[in-house]
């Protein structure tokens, strides 16, 4: 994610949000996956 950051690459921050997102929901923590979803959406738009 840093490396991502520092590049300024949007698509690949929204990527890594999204993969991770998907492991926090199989994981049923949903505490945390509303708050990486908060971040993919802020990145997205």
């Amino acid at each position: 994610m840093r490396i991502a950051m520092e590049s300024d690459a949007t698509y690949l921050q929204v990527e890594i949000l999204d993969q991770q997102a998907q492991l926090l929901e199989e994981l049923r923590r949903d505490g945390e996956l509303l708050g990486v979803s908060d971040r993919a959406i802020f990145y997205g738009s």
